[in-house]
């Protein structure tokens, strides 16, 4: 590839007169290209052939987001909504099992197809960021590669890839700025993304900007201008070769190169600069007002802004959801302060101050400062520490979260559970309310940080248990922590680590010893390999999720704990669901109508009405698979039965999302329904 991408550039840098230039120079020039070659100057390739395939899968899976908005909301589009449905899964199991693999810098990123495509983006790259260059648009091969990469990469056969995706990829993107983009430039536009998160990929970001600014002036100039002079003929080739490009001479086409460099770095800064910013309007559009009593001052918001850390990778609306909590806790801080009155003088300075920092957006100094005092009380006598420690360190608590510094927060909660447990506070009543509060904050409020809050509680709570009954609880706990933030996040690794916890667990919790428990344990790591299961390509990990759930019914059953066997026969059914989908037979499928008609036995619209739903929901999914392999309308008609029923309680107001999906899936099905009966007899 090295090789490849030389040649190319070089030929780029010498335009219509590579055969002019005298075979030394050229292979002067050659070398010279491979040693400023990011690829060469980066070991084992691996930082910017990660950051270059990522910026492929991005703008593959905004083509796929495209397609799904457009099945959805466009009559002439929906028709393709079943094939599209299957390919997509399929799609973004592919896609991110390649994601994960980029992210992990543990292993080296091994082959893929996208990676021949990786040559020819680094030669179009100094084009990618200028209008148009010989009246060819940017990424034109990328977008024309697109499909046979996709087909590789998911085994599907290009010929039978929905052309719906081809076409948006084709016809482009509509973007914010009201702009379409074709495939090609969106892989640009993730690349440059990836690149200003020094964080993420520290040396793909360095050495490209090193090579992309010195390349043209090093390669186009010292090669060219050793050339000059030599050849009246050559000389002539390369004045035109300026005048063809819209350039008058060589010093103008490197000073271009050059500024557009220096234009890009400009741009990607203020996008940078205005999230902050765009933040804060939707803040203000939902009611948040930064004035009154606890008035916040913009700056302080744009600094808690700031603290959304870019290898989180939030979508707008879970970094505003994260900011939203982060300013209603730094007004919380703010009050402390202001009405400080813990009948002790000493400790109200300190809040008075921190609250003084928090306004002036000073979080770290607070938080700081918080360490300094509670240092500085080590030594007081146990009651009066205890008094004078616990505001300290709530208020240590809120500081580390307007931090985002789960490790910090985790500690402070450490402290206040040495307070009532010196000899084991991790496993105090108070540090076990505060791991349950974290979680339940994160799972009702739907804030990230809160559950990477709990993950690092439960981390301290499994390294202080002793004895079997304590392991297993913590490692149990610390695979529901990690399996709820893993349901959010793209890759797989948390819910890599919720396995492993889980099966940590059931070393300690055996079925002859606690038979529930074991029960429980097996049912929630049937959960987390079901969700790795479907972002694979292959059906081992719902194979296991399969034998987790069924061993979970052993001791879950319906004469001894009836909810909790409806809910794990819920479970089986969806696991099930979903190895049919990816099979040709119909067995699973029918597996899976058996076990959500079981769960519908406890599962009652009178006793659980939303499960009840949910459950419906799920059969009629399950039934609807079935009908369209089957040439009558029968199970059609029952997937209508059990989405009708499940709209009873799965309303507008109440679960929006939920609603919309249903009433989706229910047309689809008075659709197939309508197709058969029209159809020839």
């Amino acid at each position: 590839m090295a090789a490849e991408w030389g040649e190319k550039l070089l030929s780029m840098a010498f335009g219509m007169a590579p055969k002019l230039v005298p075979q030394h120079l050229q292979r002067q020039a050659l070398a010279r290209v491979r040693d400023l070659n990011p690829f060469q100057r980066i070991a084992d390739e691996g930082d910017l052939r990660r950051a270059l395939r990522l910026a492929w899968i991005e703008a593959a899976l905004e083509v796929e987001r495209a397609v799904a908005d457009g099945v959805m909301h466009d009559d002439e589009w929906s028709a393709q909504a079943n094939e599209v449905q299957r390919f997509s899964a399929v799609m973004k199991a592919a896609l991110d099992q390649l994601r994960d693999a980029a992210f992990d810098r543990r292993q080296p990123p091994g082959a893929s197809a996208i990676d021949a495509q990786l040559s020819q983006l680094l030669v179009e790259m100094p084009t990618g960021f200028q209008h148009e260059v010989g009246g060819a648009a940017p990424g034109d091969g990328l977008t024309r590669s697109f499909v046979a990469i996709l087909a590789a990469e998911t085994g599907w056969p290009a010929a039978e890839v929905p052309p719906l995706y081809p076409r948006v990829a084709e016809q482009g993107v509509l973007q914010h700025d009201g702009w379409r983009r074709p495939f090609g430039e969106l892989v640009f536009a993730a690349f440059a993304e990836l690149l200003k998160q020094p964080g993420r990929y520290p040396e793909a970001g360095v050495e490209f900007q090193t090579a992309m600014a010195g390349m043209a002036r090093e390669v186009a100039v010292a090669t060219l201008q050793g050339v000059q002079g030599l050849d009246e003929k050559l000389d002539r080739a390369l004045t035109l070769l300026g005048k063809g490009s819209g350039f008058s001479g060589i010093g103008e086409l490197v000073s271009s190169v050059e500024q557009q460099v220096v234009d890009m770095r400009l741009s990607m800064e203020r996008r940078l600069d205005e999230l902050p910013d765009q933040l804060i309007a939707a803040l203000e559009a939902k009611g948040v007002v930064f004035t009154g009593a606890q008035a916040i001052d913009r700056q302080t918001v744009i600094a808690l802004a700031r603290r959304l850390r870019p290898e989180e990778s939030l979508d707008f609306d879970q970094a505003l959801r994260e900011l939203e909590h982060a300013v209603e806790l730094a007004r919380e801080v703010l009050a402390t302060g202001e009405h400080a009155a813990t009948q002790d003088a000493f400790i109200d300075r300190v809040l008075q101050h921190v609250a003084k920092q928090t306004r002036d957006g000073l979080l770290e100094v607070g938080a700081d400062e918080l360490d300094a005092a509670l240092a500085k009380l080590d030594g007081e006598e146990q009651a009066r520490r205890r008094r004078q420690r616990l505001p300290l360190l709530e208020a240590a608590i809120k500081q580390a979260v307007l931090l985002r510094d789960a490790k910090r927060a985790a500690r402070a909660v450490l402290q206040i559970g040495e307070l009532d447990d010196p000899v084991r506070p991790a496993w105090s009543v108070a540090y076990h309310q505060r791991l349950k509060a974290f979680m339940d904050e994160g799972d009702q409020r739907g804030l990230n940080l809160s559950l990477e809050i709990a993950i690092a509680l439960a981390r301290e709570l499994l390294d202080a248990a002793t004895g079997s009954d304590e392991r297993g609880e913590a490692s149990n706990g610390l695979g529901i922590a990690l399996t709820r933030l893993g349901e959010r996040e793209r890759g797989t690794a948390r819910l890599e680590e919720a396995v492993q916890a889980y099966r940590a667990a059931l070393q300690e919790y055996t079925q002859e010893r606690v038979p529930l428990d074991w029960a429980m344990t097996q049912n929630n790591l049937g959960i987390a390999l079901a969700r790795l299961g479907e972002r694979e390509r292959g059906t081992a990990r719902l194979e296991e999720a399969v034998q987790a759930y069924r061993a979970a019914l052993q001791e879950y059953t319906h004469e001894r704990v009836p909810l909790d066997w409806a809910g794990t026969q819920n479970n089986l059914g969806n696991a099930l669901r979903a190895l049919g989908e990816r099979e040709d037979s119909t067995a699973r499928l029918e597996e899976a109508v058996q076990a959500y008609r079981a769960a519908l036995q406890e599962r009652t619209q009178e006793r659980v009405p939303l499960d009840w739903a949910m459950t419906q929901n799920n059969l009629g999914i399950a039934l609807a698979c079935l009908g369209e392999r089957e040439r009558g309308t029968t199970r059609l008609e029952e997937a209508v039965q059990a989405y009708r029923a499940a709209l009873k309680e799965l309303t507008a107001e109440a679960t929006p999302w939920h609603f919309e999906n249903t009433s989706d899936s229910l047309q689809r099905a008075l659709d197939l329904i309508e197709q058969h009966r029209s159809g020839p007899s």
